[in-house]
């Protein structure tokens, strides 16, 4: 992929499950994060060939393509393709590498690259309200299992500790504090205009701006402690650990070489792209040995 670069990347501020950003629809957080993407590139928008978005739960306000809706609902062109796809917890990521292959096949000249969930409007777990997927076939071949079972498995296989998942989440939270009073996320973050809403929810007709994340909490390692279990026995699931309840919301604009033209400097030359499925029973285990497969590539540093 010698001539593929990120030419911009953008995220929302990661919101908190009723916060600041609850009050806007997922159409337009995903378009204000693809507005400032093509602002901050510099690219004329119909110089874009396709948008492709990720999105896990594809249902109510983030169905029918939200990729596009949120293009659309920015007043960006209405000739431009976008496609939403859906590969679960890697969802932007692949829409990323789809981008890129675009790119470097020569198919498209400029792709932008997006994602999208909003769990404060779409919990997890909305697109299978109505029913699983998942039938006596496929359970003939796997056991059902969750990433909190899949998490309890893999510290019981690796002894890992109540305390030691204790400290690891103070650290985590401590880092990331001191990351923001020192301004390391300033840079990547695009502020987000949303309504401002009353005691029980609903829109007062104010809007306020969000420009910081806001799952960054001050905690202490007794507090940490003090936290019931999500599940019993299993206990790498607190909330300073766990995600956010809101992911943040991503945009990339991937371009070739010999068009970076826009006075843009690139973000990243694209280098390669790797993709396997994992243990389901294990979900997070065998992301390892892929990593290694791909930095043994000769040309990654």
């Amino acid at each position: 992929m010698d001539n593929v670069y990120i030419i911009e990347a953008v995220r929302s501020p990661i919101g908190k499950r009723g916060k600041g950003l609850a009050g806007l629809m997922p159409a337009d957080l995903l378009g204000q994060v693809q507005s400032a993407a093509i602002n901050r590139s510099g690219i004329p928008p119909e110089k874009v060939g396709q948008v492709i978005g990720g999105c896990v739960s594809q249902v109510g306000e983030q169905t029918f393509n939200i990729a596009r809706i949120a293009w659309l609902s920015q007043g960006l062109p209405e000739d431009i393709a976008a496609t939403t796809i859906d590969s679960q917890c890697g969802s932007s990521q692949q829409a990323t590498s789809m981008g890129a292959a675009m790119v470097s096949c020569g198919m498209e000249d400029i792709v932008m690259c997006c994602g999208v969930e909003m769990m404060s409007r779409v919990p997890l777990g909305s697109a299978m309200k109505e029913g699983s997927p998942m039938g006596e076939s496929y359970f003939s071949h796997y056991q059902p299992t969750s990433q909190f079972q899949g998490a309890a498995m893999i510290a019981e296989e690796y002894q890992i500790s109540r305390a030691d998942t204790d400290r690891f989440g103070l650290r985590s939270q401590e880092r990331a504090k001191r990351a923001q009073q020192e301004g390391r996320f300033t840079r990547e973050i695009t502020p987000i205009m949303a309504p401002v809403l009353d005691a029980e929810g609903q829109p007062t007709g104010k809007t306020q701006e969000i420009s910081v994340d806001e799952g960054i909490r001050e905690t202490t390692l007794d507090a940490l402690t003090g936290l019931k279990l999500v599940q019993d026995k299993t206990f790498i699931l607190q909330a300073p650990v766990r995600r956010y309840p809101t992911a943040p919301l991503l945009s990339y604009s991937l371009i070739k070489k010999p068009l970076m033209n826009w006075g843009s400097s690139p973000v990243q030359k694209f280098l390669h792209q790797r993709w396997s499925a994992v243990t389901l029973k294990l979900c997070s285990k065998d992301r390892y040995p892929q990593a290694i497969k791909f930095w043994d590539k000769p040309d990654c540093p």
